[in-house]
């Protein structure tokens, strides 16, 4: 007897599966509109419920058994790791979030809600929102799918959580707009939600739930929105918003913002409703060039007020930053905060003993260093240990850092929690959330992972340089890794990061090592010293030293390439005319002493270079013609193009243990042959890699990185708007070739990301860019990951060996996995990637059905760790020996990280009804 298989799509629950197990007929809705939602059909234990029936969108869950063998769904987790991820590390977390925080919120049992425009938090990979129990962390589903920013939160009296901010998310039948309810399981739109970004959230005492946004304050009631007033709209400008929202004992609603009317009435920056009418506080605020806003209110058991923002009067009184109204005037609190560059208030939180926390962008508070926190206690300010700081990345000379502490709470168990855009907290490593010990004064990372060694949000690495010792090097534009202070390069030795002396500002766009483990960088790199930018320089173990190439004003823009020879000779490409004051066309050699010219040089901007094994030196070229060579060949004398006919730029050389050269980059054809993406040059003509390699959306821009592990394997790096496939396997943005066939790490990384730089060290491949989680969002990873592929399969078994198409196999061998293909002689639906299960330890894969497209002939496994030797399949009659009866009971393969599961029955003994 032979087993029926079917996939359980998100979309679909089959009538067979649910008619056996319930009794009765379960059949497809065929009418219009969308499914229900598979919840609606679920018991308390995840089992169906009798009498269920219908097509039902199964989005979110995964299939599993009851402890009575029914089948039973349950909420896919984040955090379930995909096949092959695995093999990334887990050790390039951040300890925190890896963007910024723009809200905090306590509800009062211990549990801290952050909301901001985050897609990490710790190890989780969290879209937005995000609860801290304690203990750890959890996703709250995704409310902006990762675009947009959540900028405030809000739970009503029934424990309901609302998030408001600017972003727009669709899943599958439901939507939201601006602003949201969390209902335990998914994110819901309060009707049409809010016609622009939200700034603020508010709840009454009967659970109404006041928005202000861009030009708008609104009321929402349960079932609709309406006026605070006469009218919603707040101005005047085009700009003009309400920032922050509070309540008092009273029920008396304040608003702030930066808004010179309310409702008609004239209202400079804050204003109250009593729930009738909007009252104005005296004259308000004002400020330097016209311009003033309350970012920030908290009103204390008095009924004062304290409103935080950018202003330097209230009611007419010098008041910088933060004021204070006592019904009747306001008054300053002391000198306040300094203003310089914008600085301003953000986040106000009274502590219950009389002090008040202020957070914002401020470097001063009372005339006394305080680094965007401080307190106020009532009649002096205290800066001291609530320091919060943030990489100062010098991009430009007036560059000027914007860490800053956007809002505040505190846990009822004598904790504050601090959220914002910084990366430590009093020095201790916390991104974007921390949390201080009152009592103790101690700061603290909220559960950060025991190993976090990525990079901060607004770094950008560009490239890598591995010097063979089991060291690599990374370069871009950031100040800090793991950190640790390290500007715009850092070298990691296998277990953690070190600068290079002070490093270098700007933007390092090139690296190459020497054989004399010399380290060279080149870019748009800025020396603070002089106030002037550089081309070029080179790192020998204490100092770096400049190489006099010149700067951007002396005959070109940058350096992107870097390359040495055998003999420590350096070669630079870019897109310049000058080197050293010499004229050298986009290509110059440095000899160590002074820079030359290679010949007439390569007539377009050259993006990348590699040296051969006998000295030849090649240049990858931006596109000038079709016509053009893409790749030129310096032997020392003379260039020679390697084909004409140039489908785009080459963005990536490689040369190989074998001396074979390979070129990655932004085109579809090289030299005239169609080729996406990447080929390889045999020495007189150019050659894809595989036969239709990438397929997919034509979004996919290119290859950006190549790199080799010297053992034949070679692994690509790409950008584009969404993943790609080669040879119909999702390979989202790095793969691996193996020789013959290309391979999977993992899931990659996360869509809409790309990987700008790879390189090969220790037997592990590195990668950089600007992701933040692999491809499945199932493991965080802060700009820079490491792979580690498993060992290479092996086959030494078929059973049976012989038989039809549909005969079901058993494969035996070393190093299987979950993420195997099975390869079987043919030219098409010869593949099989699914219905097979592997035994724990990887030695067996069972399951494996013969495809309608398989030919006589060897088998291969195809698995992260390469492609498996051959054993010879047969296509024919399968002798009454060998044959096998399929087990009798339902058999599971759960798929848990990707919302669908693959089910086998058993021929059921009598047909069921139509469906």
């Amino acid at each position: 007897m032979t087993s029926t298989s079917f996939f359980l799509t998100p979309w679909r629950l089959l009538c067979g599966l649910l008619f056996l197990f319930i009794g009765g007929p379960v059949c497809a809705q065929t009418g219009p509109g969308s499914p229900a939602t598979l919840e609606s059909i679920l018991n308390p234990d995840g089992t169906v419920r009798a009498g269920a029936k219908g097509s039902f969108n199964a989005s979110g869950f995964v299939l599993s058994t009851s402890p009575d063998g029914k089948p039973a769904f349950k909420q896919a987790a984040r955090g379930a790791l995909g096949a092959g991820d695995a093999y990334w590390s887990n050790d390039f977390a951040v300890p925190g979030t890896n963007n910024s925080v723009s809200a905090v919120l306590a509800d009062g049992q211990g549990n801290i809600y952050i909301g901001g425009d985050f897609t990490t938090v710790g190890s989780l990979v969290a879209f937005g929102v995000a609860k801290w129990n304690g203990t750890s962390w959890t996703a709250l589903s995704s409310v902006n799918n990762g675009i947009g920013r959540v900028s405030a939160l809000a739970l009503d009296s029934r424990g309901k959580l609302y998030a408001g901010g600017q972003f727009q998310y669709s899943s599958g039948t439901r939507a939201v707009n601006n602003v949201a309810v969390w209902n335990g399981r998914e994110w819901l739109n309060l009707a049409l939600g809010f016609p622009s970004a939200v700034y603020s959230l508010a709840i009454d005492a009967n659970d109404n739930l006041y928005a202000g946004g861009s030009l708008l304050l609104r009321k929402w009631d349960g079932f609709s929105w309406s006026n605070v007033g006469t009218t919603n709209l707040i101005g005047a400008g085009n700009s003009s918003g309400v920032y922050t929202l509070q309540f008092d004992g009273a029920g008396n609603l304040y608003a702030g913002g930066d808004f010179t009317t309310i409702n008609a009435i004239p209202a400079a920056n804050v204003a109250k409703w009593d729930g009738a009418t909007w009252t104005a506080f005296g004259t308000g605020m004002s400020g330097n060039f016209g311009y003033s806003s309350v970012n920030a209110l908290a009103i204390d058991g008095n009924g004062n007020v304290y409103a935080g923002g950018q202003f330097t009067q209230a009611g007419g009184t010098p008041a910088r930053n933060i004021a204070r109204w006592n019904g009747t005037a306001w008054s300053a609190l002391g000198a306040g905060t300094d203003s310089w560059n914008g600085g301003r208030v953000t986040a106000l939180k009274l502590d219950g003993t009389g002090g008040l926390y202020v957070g914002g962008i401020f470097t001063t508070a009372g005339g006394n260093q305080a680094l965007r926190l401080a307190r106020w206690s009532g009649s002096a300010w205290q800066g001291q240990g609530l320091a919060m700081s943030g990489d100062s990345i010098i991009l430009t000379p007036n560059y000027i850092s914007t860490d800053a502490v956007n809002s505040m709470a505190f846990d009822g168990r004598g904790r504050l929690f601090v959220g914002g855009r910084f990366i430590r907290a009093n020095g201790v490593p916390a991104s974007g959330i921390a949390q201080l010990t009152l009592a103790s004064g101690q700061w603290a990372s909220v559960g950060a992972p025991p190993v976090a060694q990525g990079f901060a949000n607004n770094a950008y690495i560009y490239a890598m340089a591995a010097d063979g010792n089991g060291n690599v090097y990374v370069g871009g534009t950031f100040g800090s890794v793991a950190h640790k202070a390290a500007r715009g390069v850092a070298k990691w030795n296998g277990s953690s990061w070190t600068p290079l002396g002070t490093g270098l500002e700007g933007r390092v766009q090139a690296l190459t090592v020497d054989h004399q483990g010399r380290v060279y960088a080149a870019g748009q790199i800025y020396d603070p010293n002089t106030s002037v930018y550089f081309s070029v320089a080179r790192w020998d173990g204490t100092v770096w030293q400049k190489l006099g190439f010149g700067n951007n004003t002396s005959g070109g823009r940058y350096i992107s390439a870097l390359a040495v020879d055998a003999a420590d000779n350096l070669y630079a490409g870019g897109d310049f005319t000058l080197a050293g004051g010499v004229a050298a066309n986009h290509v110059a050699k440095w000899n160590g002493t002074t820079w030359s010219a290679l010949g007439a040089g390569v007539p377009a901007e050259v993006y990348s270079l590699a040296v051969d094994a006998n000295n030849n030196l090649y240049a990858g070229s931006a596109y000038l013609t079709f016509n053009s060579p893409p790749v030129y060949r310096w032997n020392g004398t003379t260039w020679t193009g390697l084909g004409v006919g140039m489908g785009g730029h080459v963005k990536a050389l490689l040369v190989d243990a074998n001396n074979d050269l390979y070129a990655g980059g932004w085109f579809n054809t090289i030299g005239g042959v169609n080729a996406k993406y990447v080929a390889k040059w045999n020495g007189t003509a150019w050659n894809s890699l595989g036969t239709s390699q990438f397929i997919g959306n034509a979004s996919i821009q290119g290859v950006n990185a190549l790199a080799t592990d010297g053992a034949g394997g070679i692994y690509i790096g790409a950008w584009g708007s969404n993943a790609y496939k080669i040879l119909s396997q999702p390979m989202a943005y790095v793969a691996h070739w193996t020789g013959t066939a290309w391979t999977a790490l993992g899931t990659g990384v996360e869509p809409n990301h790309s990987v700008e730089a790879l390189a090969w060290s220790g037997g592990s491949l590195y990668a950089a860019g600007t992701f933040n989680a692999v491809g499945d969002s199932s493991k965080a990873m802060a700009k820079f990951g490491r792979y580690t592929p498993p060992p290479a399969p092996t086959l030494t078994s078929l059973s049976p060996n012989r038989g039809p198409v549909g005969t079901v196999l058993a494969l035996t061998g070393t190093n299987l996995t979950a993420a195997s293909r099975v390869s079987f002689t043919g030219s098409s639906n010869n593949v099989v990637s699914t219905g097979f299960t592997v035994n724990a330890a990887g030695t067996q894969l069972t399951g494996v059905v013969v495809p309608s497209g398989a030919q006589t002939g060897p088998v291969t496994v195809t698995t992260p760790g390469g492609v498996s030797n051959g054993v010879v399949f047969t296509i024919g009659p399968l002798s009454a020996t060998t044959a096998t009866a399929a087990t009798p009971q339902l058999q599971l393969y759960p798929n848990p990280a990707h919302e669908s599961a693959t089910v086998a029955l058993p021929p059921a003994p009598t047909p069921g009804p139509s469906c």
